[in-house]
C-alpha cells in the first residue's frame, strides 16, 4: 500500500510530460496490489461486494485507457483514476486493519 501511495502521489505532482513515462510502472505496480488483494479475498472464501468490484473494474479500465490518452485529455482524467485508487487503497487498509 505504501508504494501505490507513493506512486499516486507521485504522479499527482509530475509535470503532464512526464505523465506518459511514469505509467507502465503505475500499471505494473496498481496491477499487482489489485491481483494480490483479490487472490486474498478468494482464499478467505469471501464474496466479493458488487460495488467494490465495480471500482476494481474502473480502475483496470483506466489502466487500459490512460496510455493511449492524448496529453490533454490524461491532465484531466488522470486525478479521478488516482482518486479511485485511492479509494481501493483506504479500503484494503481498512480491511487490513
Amino acid at each position: 500500500m505504501a508504494a501505490v501511495t507513493k506512486d499516486v502521489r507521485a504522479l499527482r505532482d509530475a509535470p503532464p510530460a512526464a505523465v506518459a513515462s511514469k505509467l507502465p510502472a503505475h500499471e505494473q505496480l496498481v496491477n499487482g496490489m489489485l491481483n494480490t488483494f483479490e487472490s486474498r479475498i478468494r482464499a478467505m472464501h469471501v464474496q466479493a461486494d458488487p460495488a467494490w468490484t465495480s471500482v476494481i473494474d474502473s480502475v483496470r479500465t483506466d489502466l487500459a485507457r490512460l496510455p493511449a490518452m492524448p496529453s490533454a485529455s490524461l491532465a484531466s482524467f488522470l486525478p479521478q483514476h488516482l482518486n479511485r485508487v485511492m479509494r481501493i487503497v483506504a479500503c484494503i487498509q481498512m480491511v487490513k486493519s
